[in-house]
C-alpha cells in the first residue's frame, strides 16, 4: 500500500511538469445579494494574480425564481457558460 501511495505522488509531481501550461477561464455564477459581488471580485482578482487563470462572475437576480428559469434556460441552450 505505501509503495502504490508513493507511485501516485510521484505521478501528481510530475504532472505539472509534464503538461503544456495554459491559462483557464471560469465563469462562477453569483446572487448579486448584499456585498457578494464585491466579495468575490476581490477574491477572485487574488486567485488570477496568484494563478494566471481568470475568472468573471456571471450576476444572478436575487429572485430564486428568476435564478431558476436563467438556469433552465442556459441549459436549454446548452450554453458553455
Amino acid at each position: 500500500m505505501k509503495r502504490i501511495i508513493s507511485i501516485a505522488v510521484a505521478l501528481a509531481a510530475s504532472l505539472p511538469f509534464s503538461l503544456p501550461a495554459s491559462a483557464a477561464h471560469v465563469n462562477v455564477v453569483a446572487g448579486a445579494v448584499g456585498r457578494d459581488v464585491q466579495f468575490y471580485e476581490e477574491e477572485f482578482r487574488r486567485f488570477e494574480a496568484a494563478t494566471g487563470h481568470t475568472a468573471e462572475i456571471v450576476p444572478m437576480p436575487s429572485s430564486t425564481t428568476d435564478q431558476f428559469g436563467q438556469y433552465k434556460l442556459w441549459l436549454a441552450a446548452r450554453s458553455s457558460d
